[in-house]
């Protein structure tokens, strides 16, 4: 489930597992990745086999700790195209669909 970052290494500062877990029927992996304008990527992936059920973040922020992008599967936007994939652009209320 570790996906292979070393072909990213060119535009990677640095990165840290944070957790990684392969449980009976969950497996877990948490990710920090800081980019070199030190923008910091946060990757929470979360797999649920026994109900083929996939959890995911990718939070994205700059320097400044501010929102630049937010993908996720959180289940509050019915209304949108592709529910509950969706996109947060610079703010949590500006969504897309992804």
């Amino acid at each position: 489930m570790i996906p292979n970052i070393a072909k990213f290494k060119p535009i990677l500062k640095d990165f840290e597992i944070v957790e990684h877990q392969n449980r009976d029927s969950v497996q877990i992996l948490r990710i920090n990745i800081t980019f070199f304008d030190l923008s910091v990527l946060f990757v929470t992936d979360i797999f649920i086999s026994f109900e083929n059920r996939r959890k995911y973040s990718f939070h994205w922020q700059n320097v400044n700790e501010e929102l630049i992008s937010l993908w996720d599967n959180v289940p509050h936007f019915p209304n949108i195209s592709f529910y509950p994939n969706h996109q947060h652009l610079q703010s949590e209320t500006n969504v897309i669909a992804s």
